[in-house]
């Protein structure tokens, strides 16, 4: 099994679909982008919520072309949100700044007479147009989800909705003007799956009938992980708060300041009423259950994967009037890119967080799709990739009528990455995830928390769920002392300014150790 990052591809697909001139054979390309998608409530991928299935629609476009069934990105840290998939050449742990701008493969697009255009989430300090885009509606503040204030290259305006929903009328709106006999291309990057996962208000009674079962670890004792997953505040029975987070009702006694309050602040009266008028029913079961311990985790759990899957409804829905749109129109001659710069936890270990190595963050989904009715092989599934591969194969089949989905599958078969690297560098975050870097190959996954010199080796074939180290095991030595060499290199890749355990004061590290802290 090879491995590859979602840029490296993305590259890959640029070079050759830029060696074909002539707009007579230029493609077409959009590529959505959401902050995060598990890959459990992606129904191509995982039928853990195959009874309610929140993505039809990317389903139906995962069958016409490429799905990448093993996707990775390589980022624990929160970079700026399109910096992976647009820059050549970009690494976990730099920093965007102008220096990088010429690095955009919007550029490439631009010399190659492609209109170019960007829509959603931009927290970079250059401007879109310095990254190759010329038309630009961006939201002012990444954590507003209902009627946003758009920034364009003209104006600030205030739209009303969601902004799944806004972005996609304004995408629309742009396409609706745009020249059919010149090419786009096209980046829409969603925020609505970011936390505390407000849907849009259509979508609060989705799902109601049904119970969501557990995951199967979700009450997991952490015995056989490395410390650093008992010191972390991202546990959906403790960590989650019940109103802020979950919208359960209100104590009188509380101030609620944070993303919820304000979004409630941003909603018009007639968005307010309908948003608390949805609550009621299922707040009043909350309200006599009144549940404890154990129960109130599966209640906790309920509401905050319900509305996760709400929010990502919301986003396949949006997808699928965009494509309607195209199919319907005279730019039908267009690929669909999607995918997310991370997975997150939903419910696995108790958790709901990001940041981790493991695989539920690390694993995102991944899909090429051409919009035409040619025909295409029926579900192509192709070998892993990671987030810095991905822009690698966008740009090839742009320009060359000829290429097909079949060829682009074809070609990747010859990538022949074994291995990917992880780092998480943020030593502050609200969630307390601890750095660490690692490497993982096609059965193993080697972890180092190295502000505590702690270290976690799993064998994937036997534990996918990660929760037996195997760290000390005399059987595992062999594979464990080559991969630590391979890491060291990227270790120094790095710096001693990010992995030094000398940088990390015992005040810090006291912090991160706060005794008493549940494990869920």
């Amino acid at each position: 099994m090879a491995f590859k990052t979602i840029p490296f591809v993305i590259a890959f697909l640029i070079h050759t679909w830029m060696q074909v001139q002539g707009y007579e054979k230029m493609k077409n390309l959009i590529f959505a982008l959401t902050v995060d998608h598990a890959v459990h409530c992606f129904g191509l991928y995982d039928n853990r919520f195959a009874t309610i299935n929140p993505t039809p629609f990317l389903d139906h476009l995962g069958t016409k072309g490429i799905l990448f069934r093993n996707a990775f990105s390589t980022l624990g840290s929160l970079n700026p949100t399109p910096a992976p998939f647009l820059l050549k050449g970009f690494d976990a742990d730099k920093t965007v700044s102008s220096a990088l701008e010429s690095n955009s493969f919007a550029l490439d697009f631009q010399k190659q007479g492609y209109k170019t255009a960007y829509f959603g989430t931009w927290e970079w300090q250059i401007k879109p147009r310095d990254a190759g885009f010329e038309y630009w509606e961006i939201l002012e503040k990444p954590d507003v989800f209902f009627n946003p204030v758009l920034k364009s290259p003209f104006s600030e305006i205030t739209f009303e909705g969601h902004t799944s929903d806004v972005l996609t009328d304004r995408c629309l709106e742009w396409l609706e003007k745009s020249d059919p006999e010149i090419p786009f291309f096209i980046f829409l990057s969603f925020n609505g799956t970011s936390r505390p996962w407000m849907p849009p208000i259509r979508y609060i009674n989705q799902f109601d009938g049904e119970w969501l079962e557990i995951p199967e670890n979700f009450f997991t004792s952490f015995a056989g992980n490395a410390p650093a997953s008992r010191y972390q505040r991202m546990n959906i029975q403790s960590d989650l708060h019940p109103y802020s987070d979950l919208f359960f009702p209100e104590t009188e006694s509380e101030e609620h300041p944070g993303i919820y309050q304000s979004n409630l602040e941003k909603m018009n009266e007639e968005q307010a009423s309908a948003w608390r008028i949805g609550w009621v029913p299922k707040n009043e079961a909350y309200t006599r259950e009144s549940p404890k311990d154990d129960s109130l985790a599966r209640w906790k759990f309920q509401r905050f994967a319900k509305n996760y899957l709400r929010c990502i409804k919301a986003i396949d829905e949006n997808c699928e009037r965009l494509s309607n749109y195209l199919v319907s129109s005279d730019k039908k001659d267009t690929y669909f890119a999607y995918s997310a710069k991370s997975g997150r936890f939903l419910g696995e270990k108790g958790w709901y967080g990001k940041r981790w190595m493991y695989d539920q963050v690390i694993k995102v989904p991944l899909l090429l799709a051409d919009l035409t009715n040619r025909p295409t092989v029926p579900l192509v599934h192709v070998p892993d990739v990671v987030n810095t591969d991905f822009l690698q194969l966008i740009i090839p089949i742009s320009q060359d009528n000829n290429s097909s989905i079949d060829k682009i599958a074809s070609d990747i078969q010859n990538f022949n990455r074994t291995s990917i690297y992880f780092s998480h560098l943020d030593t502050e975050n609200k969630e307390d995830v601890c750095p660490h870097i690692g490497l993982r190959a096609e059965n193993f996954k080697l972890i180092h928390f190295f502000p505590f010199d702690e270290w976690e080796f799993f064998d994937l074939s036997i534990d996918p769920f990660e929760e037996q180290n195997q760290y000390k095991n005399p059987l595992y030595q062999a594979e464990l002392t080559k991969m630590k060499g391979y890491l060291e290199k990227f270790k120094k890749s790095l710096g001693t300014k990010y992995t030094n355990p000398a940088n990390f004061s015992e005040e810090w590290k006291r912090s991160q150790r706060v005794t008493g802290r549940k494990t869920r």
